[in-house]
This record gives structure tokens, C-alpha cells and sequence, in this order.
């Protein structure tokens, strides 16, 4: 059975010596009936809790390491075991924590632990959740880890308590832990779109800046404005991709649907990133905003020269790019249109 621990906690097995600490915490009238159980009424049925509910390979104590005290308990059920209809490569998880620790991050803690062994070590496609509506804080510790309300509302025949009382159902793929957004924002178009993306599906959402290692991830959806000829952004990135998906969404203010505009976004991402990452189908041309009163200074001279030599240019030689330039200079336009992402949603 694998230990898993961060700087506060372990998850460890249950152990026969833990009994008394077990019935401390788990006697309290507050902690069981919230989780489906019925409190404790000795340290020998706490023991024997022990000895066969506990007594299994994916049920682990949670190990203040302070103290050396289990102050909680945190598990899985796969298929057939579980309190919901899940798919066979599924899992549900389950967890409580003491009410002195209540509110102090530990059971997110754990569950993040829980959650990184379920879909790196045992592969499951999906976990699920559920939570009692009059217990919502279980419901954010949930929400915290990535999991998502499906706006199910289940019975859960197999509680001990609470079988007849409904719960809400939460689902978290593995797609979703495995996947990374960033964005990189020239005014806040790309932004945008990446956080509406981010609630579509909870997925993790940064910014450039802010990107964490991305070894532990094997999907990345780049927002990138178009901005002098280039994706923002996106040359940076790519020495920091090795093995992982990359898929590409630019926001500008051209129309994304121009044939002429949407080949000259792909050969910018060519320039950008090695042949390796790129792929035709991963690359999500979308439309901008841009509000003339907000550029630097710097921007707005580079827009007033690029502005002077397209009004110089031939009709028949302007580009949708070109011509979004001509139409838009001076002024504070918003193309934005979130049901754009719905293509990049599907392929998700």
C-alpha cells in the first residue's frame, strides 16, 4: 500500500494502536452523520472498524504528522463498490477529518494527494464525489481539487446514514487534472477567453508569468494574442514543452473565419514552435477586443505607422488582418464571442 505525505500530512494504513484516536474523533455527533456513517460508541468498534472496513488497500488514515495522530480518513471505492453508478475504469472518493482540523486546509490537502494516486497510479479515467446539500463545505473541498457540480442529485442506498437523504454528485476526468491553460494577455481579450474555458471545463488557469513547472501536465491550451505578426507569448513557452499536447487559440482582431487570416495564423505558430508541437487541428483562430484609450504609448505609435501604410495600400492588396486594422483604429471594439470555444470544448 502506497504512504503518500505533503510538509503536514500522511496518508498512512490504518493500524490497530490507532483505535483510541479513532473513536476520539470519530465519536463526535458532528463528523459522521455529515459523512453517511453513525458515530462511534466505543474504542472496540472503532477497532473493529479497523480490522475490515479500514482493512483494505485503498483506505488510508490521515497522519498529522505533528502528532503522529490519524485525525481523518480518506479512500476510494471502484466499481461495485461504490455509493454511485460510476464506469468500470472510475472511482468515487470519500473522506472526513476530525473537528478540531475543520477549516485549516488539511482535508484538500489529503484529497489532492488521493486524487494525484488515482489518476498517476492507478490510472482511473474518472472520480467522483457526492456530498450531503446541508454539508457545503465538502462540497469546496470538492471545487478546491478541480471537481465540478454534473447538477446530478443522487440516494446513496449503501450509507450506513443517510441513505434516504439526497446527495450532489461531482465529477473530476483525468483530462482535467492532466491539463494546464495559460494565457498571454496584450488587453485582456485572451485572458477572457482562457477563464471562460477554465469555468467551461475546470481546468487550472494561469497566466504566462505564472506558469508552474509543466512537467506534471500532459496537455496545454495557449491563449496568445496576435500581436505584430507573432502569437504573444508562445516562442517563450516552447522550450518549456516536451511531451505534451499543445493546442493553440489566438485572439485578434481579425475575422477568424478568413481563410487568407487563418493561414497566416498557422504559419506564424510555425515560426514559433517546433514542428513536433504543431498540428493543424489543435489551432483555434478567435476573435478580439481592443480599446484604442488603453494602449501605451508605445502601442498606439506602432498602431498610428502600421494604420498610415495600410490606408496607403491598394483594395485589392488588403487582408482581413489589414483591413481589421483600417476598421478598428481609434476605436474600442469587442468581438469576443465565447461560443467560439465551443470547437476546442469538443475536442477536450
Amino acid at each position: 500500500m502506497t504512504n503518500m505525505e505533503t510538509a503536514r500530512i500522511r496518508l498512512r494504513p490504518w493500524r490497530d494502536d490507532d483505535a483510541e484516536a479513532l473513536f476520539k474523533y470519530a465519536s463526535d455527533p458532528e463528523v459522521g452523520p455529515r459523512a453517511g456513517w453513525p458515530p462511534h460508541k466505543s474504542v472496540e468498534e472503532s477497532l473493529e472498524i479497523i480490522r475490515t472496513l479500514f482493512h483494505s488497500d485503498h483506505i488510508w488514515a490521515i497522519e498529522l504528522k505533528e502528532t503522529k495522530e490519524p485525525i481523518g480518513c480518506m479512500g476510494y471505492m471502484v466499481h461495485g463498490e461504490s455509493n454511485i453508478d460510476i464506469g468500470e475504469n472510475d472511482a468515487e472518493v470519500g473522506y472526513w477529518v476530525a473537528r478540531p482540523y475543520w477549516n485549516q486546509g488539511i482535508c484538500t490537502e489529503a484529497l489532492r494527494l488521493l486524487i494525484d494516486y488515482c489518476f498517476r497510479e492507478k490510472g482511473f479515467s474518472t472520480l467522483w464525489a457526492d456530498y450531503f446539500p446541508e454539508n457545503p463545505a465538502s462540497g469546496k473541498v470538492m471545487e478546491k481539487c478541480g471537481f465540478r457540480d454534473t447538477g446530478q442529485v443522487n440516494r446513496c442506498s449503501r450509507l450506513q446514514l443517510g441513505s434516504d437523504r439526497p446527495v450532489k454528485i461531482m465529477r473530476l476526468d483525468s483530462y482535467v487534472k492532466n491539463s494546464l491553460i495559460i494565457h498571454s494577455s496584450q488587453y485582456g481579450a485572451a485572458r477572457r477567453y482562457a477563464e471562460r474555458l477554465a469555468e467551461l471545463t475546470g481546468i487550472r488557469c494561469v497566466s504566462l508569468r505564472e506558469a508552474p513547472n509543466l512537467d506534471d501536465y500532459k496537455q496545454i491550451i495557449f491563449f496568445g494574442a496576435l500581436y505584430a505578426g507573432s502569437v504573444l507569448g508562445l516562442k517563450k513557452l516552447a522550450p518549456s514543452l516536451t511531451t505534451q499536447r499543445l493546442i493553440v487559440a489566438t485572439v485578434g482582431l481579425a475575422d477568424p473565419t478568413d481563410p487568407v487570416n487563418v493561414d497566416h495564423i498557422r504559419a506564424s505558430i510555425r515560426r514559433q514552435i517546433p514542428a513536433a508541437l504543431y498540428d493543424e487541428q489543435r489551432i483555434f483562430p478567435l476573435h478580439g477586443a481592443i480599446d484604442y484609450g488603453r494602449l501605451s504609448i508605445k502601442h498606439r505609435l506602432m498602431m498610428a505607422v502600421v494604420h498610415s501604410k495600410v490606408k496607403k495600400m491598394p483594395e485589392e492588396k488588403l487582408t482581413a488582418e489589414t483591413r481589421a486594422v483600417l476598421e478598428t483604429y481609434g476605436q474600442k471594439v469587442d468581438f469576443v464571442d465565447f461560443d467560439a470555444l465551443k470547437p476546442l470544448v469538443n475536442m477536450l
